[in-house]
C-alpha cells in the first residue's frame, strides 16, 4: 500500500489548461490570482530545478518554501490549497498503451492523491465514511462532476475550519460561523459565499439528513465595487493588428462574438455559420 502511494506521488501530472479550469472554479478575483501565482511559481521551480511536475515535487516545493520564507499561517494555507487543487485536478501522464488524452479524468470514487498529506490539516481520506457518503449521495443525485468536486472542496475547508470537532455533530451556528468567517475575514465575493452555502446546505440536508438545521443568520459578503477596464474600439483595433496568424483569428473571434476563453477553446467548425455575414 505504501509503495502504491509512493508510486502515485511520483507520477507526472499533465494539466495544460489549469488556468482556464481555475477561472471556472468560482473563487473571488484576489484568491484566484494568488493561486495562479503559487502554481506558476511551482511550475517554474520544477522547470528550473529539473523536477517532474508531480505530487511528490509539489510536497517538496511546499516544504522548501515554508522552510526558506517562514510565511504566516494564512499564506501557508493559501500555498497548500493552491497546490492541492492543482494536483487533485491535474491528470497523470498517460501510460504506455493508454489512448486517453491528457486532461481526461474518470469520475472514480477514490481519488489517488486524496490520502497523501500536503502539509496542512485536511479531510484527506476518501476511505472516510463521511466522504464516501457525500460522494454516494452526490452521484445518486446526478450532480455534475465539477459541482461534486466543488462541493467536496468546500466540505474540506469547512472541516478544516471546524476541526477538531466532529462535523457530523455540527449545529446551525457552526455553519453560520464559517460563512460569516468567509465574509468578514477572507473577504470573499458574494458568489463565492453563495457557493459555500450551497455546498454546506447539500451536506447538511442531503448527507447528514439534518433538515432541521437553520443557518440563515450568517453575515453576508458585500459586493466590492470595481471600475471596469474596457478598451476603446481604436485601442482594440491596434491590439489586433499586433497579433499574427491563429492568435489574431482567435482574438478577433473572441472579441467579435463576446466569447469567454473556455468557450473559444471549445469552438468547433460546426458552431460557425459561414453563410451569414
Amino acid at each position: 500500500m505504501e509503495n502504491e502511494k509512493s508510486s502515485r506521488a511520483q507520477e507526472r501530472i499533465i494539466f495544460m489548461d489549469w488556468a482556464v479550469v481555475l477561472g471556472q472554479v468560482g473563487l473571488d478575483a484576489d484568491k484566484q490570482e494568488a493561486w495562479k501565482i503559487t502554481i506558476r511559481w511551482f511550475l517554474s521551480w520544477c522547470k528550473q530545478g529539473g523536477h517532474v511536475v508531480s505530487l511528490s515535487s509539489a510536497r517538496d516545493f511546499y516544504r522548501v518554501q515554508v522552510s526558506a520564507k517562514s510565511p504566516s499561517e494564512a499564506v501557508r494555507l493559501q500555498w497548500s490549497d493552491a497546490l492541492r487543487w492543482f494536483t487533485e485536478n491535474g491528470c497523470d501522464e498517460a501510460r504506455e498503451g493508454d489512448t486517453r488524452q491528457p486532461g481526461y479524468r474518470e469520475p472514480a470514487l477514490a481519488h489517488p492523491y486524496a490520502d497523501i498529506d500536503m502539509g496542512a490539516p485536511q479531510l484527506d481520506s476518501f476511505t472516510d465514511p463521511l466522504v464516501q457518503e457525500f460522494v454516494r449521495v452526490a452521484r445518486s443525485g446526478h450532480l455534475v462532476l465539477k459541482t461534486e468536486r466543488c462541493y467536496l472542496g468546500w466540505l474540506r475547508r469547512f472541516v478544516r475550519w471546524y476541526s477538531p470537532k466532529d462535523a457530523r455533530k455540527l449545529k446551525g451556528p457552526d455553519v453560520e460561523g464559517f460563512l460569516s468567517h468567509l465574509a468578514a475575514v477572507e473577504l470573499v465575493a458574494p458568489a463565492t459565499q453563495k457557493q459555500a452555502l450551497n455546498a454546506l446546505a447539500f451536506f447538511c440536508k442531503r448527507v447528514l439528513k439534518r433538515k432541521d438545521l437553520d443557518f440563515s443568520g450568517f453575515k453576508r459578503a458585500k459586493q466590492r465595487k470595481r471600475m471596469p477596464v474596457v478598451l476603446t474600439v481604436e485601442e482594440m483595433r491596434a491590439l489586433l493588428l499586433e497579433l499574427q496568424g491563429q492568435f489574431r483569428l482567435m482574438a478577433s473571434v473572441a472579441y467579435g462574438g463576446g466569447l469567454r476563453l473556455s468557450e473559444l477553446l471549445r469552438l468547433r467548425i460546426k458552431d460557425v455559420d459561414f453563410e451569414r455575414e
